[in-house]
């Protein structure tokens, strides 16, 4: 099951590198009953969560209006590029991938 839910026409311009992804065009990514959650800012550093599925969209919310600058990435799929821009969230989203099997609900999950 997937994040995607057609939630109405994505009019966005892949050419604007560092323009916030809307709510509408976020990509489709994988949703587990805990879900791995990684913040990486400018510098590089990272903070990894485990995310309940109920606490998915006030987690994306969250990262978009109190840490504008960071990119969020959920199971491996960049869903706010922050100040990194695409190419530099593509680059990430490779490294991480796979990344969302290793959390497990015994994980102490984001609240």
């Amino acid at each position: 099951m997937g994040w995607h839910d057609h939630r109405g026409f994505c009019d966005k311009n892949e050419n604007d590198d560092y323009t916030e992804i809307p709510d509408n065009c976020l990509p489709d990514f994988p949703v587990f009953d805990v879900n791995h959650t990684r913040r990486v800012y400018n510098s590089g550093d990272y903070t990894d969560n485990g995310v309940r599925k109920e606490h998915l969209a006030d987690h994306i919310q969250y990262n978009k209006a109190y840490r504008p600058g960071t990119a969020l990435f959920i199971n491996g799929i960049c869903v706010n590029r922050g100040y990194l821009g695409k190419k530099r969230c593509e680059e990430i989203e490779k490294l991480i991938k796979g990344l969302e099997i290793k959390i497990t609900p015994s994980n102490l999950p984001y609240q």
